[in-house]
Formats: C-alpha cells, sequence, structure tokens
C-alpha cells in the first residue's frame, strides 16, 4: 500500500475502539478479495491510512461505513463478472477512490480529486481514471440505505 509515512500526524492521535473495528473491517475485506494483499498490508496500515484521512480531510466516520459498504459492493459485483481489477499493487489506490466517494456522496462541499492525489502523490489523472472504472464496476450504483447505519 503506498502512502507517506511521514504523515505529520501526532503520535497519539489514536483511533477510537469503533474506528479501529472499521478499520479491521476494511482490512477484511481487502484480504478476503485481493490474493496477496495479506502479505503487504496489515490492520495498522488501514488504521494508519484512517489517522491521515481524518487528519487532513476530516473524515468522518460515517464516510468511512459508506466506503466500506461502497467497497464490499465493489468486490461483489467484481466476483460477479469474472474478473480481477484490484491488485495488490494498487490497493491504495482503491482506498483513496472509495474514499474520495464516500466523501462526495456525504458533503454538500466536498475536496477536489486533484487535492486528494496531491496529498498521496499520485497523478490526479490516475484518481480519475480509478473513480470511473470504480462506478462502471458497480453500475454506478451509490445507493447506501439508511436502514444499514440502524442495525446492532
Amino acid at each position: 500500500m503506498e502512502t507517506n509515512t511521514d504523515l505529520n500526524i501526532n503520535d497519539e492521535q489514536s483511533l477510537s475502539k469503533y474506528e479501529q473495528l472499521l478499520a479491521q473491517q476494511l482490512f477484511s475485506i481487502l484480504i478476503t478479495s485481493v490474493p496477496g494483499s495479506d502479505k503487504v498490508i496489515t490492520g495498522l496500515n488501514i488504521e494508519n491510512l484512517l489517522k491521515f484521512m481524518q487528519y487532513e480531510v476530516d473524515m468522518l466516520n460515517e464516510e468511512i461505513v459508506i466506503a466500506s459498504i461502497l467497497l464490499q459492493r465493489f468486490f461483489q459485483k467484481q466476483e460477479s463478472k469474472g474478473v480481477q481489477v484490484v491488485k495488490v499493487k494498487n490497493i491504495g489506490t482503491i482506498l483513496i477512490v472509495v474514499f474520495i466517494l464516500a466523501m462526495k456522496l456525504c458533503r454538500d462541499d466536498s475536496y477536489r480529486n486533484k487535492t486528494i492525489a496531491n496529498m498521496f502523490k499520485i497523478p490526479s489523472e490516475t484518481i480519475n481514471q480509478s473513480e470511473l472504472g470504480f462506478l462502471r464496476m458497480i453500475d454506478f450504483d451509490l445507493n447506501v440505505e439508511y436502514g444499514f447505519f440502524d442495525r446492532d
């Protein structure tokens, strides 16, 4: 997973238990859906990415939940279509894209793709193309029902 390790985040900034569970869920989705990913990412990598997103763009827990739902949907569609788009080398990009989409769904005024791309030192064209590919894979189905948040 390609993320900058010099994130300038206070080491004392820790995730709540709920946020740790969200990180674990994202990690679990990835290792069950991307062959070989368990050899290159860890739960701690995902936790650090979440901390970075919270620090840099004030990512909300609700947005992380939506990102998780969209990521699951992506992998379900990928399987049903018989393709393997996400590989070990592009896990970081897919996570960034799913976070961007979740923020766009939740916010009236969201960060531009170029801003997020610059944060991660990724060409904005890569983010734009990956976002479009993601949307096509899920057949542009971005609907997340409110009832999902009511589950115990």
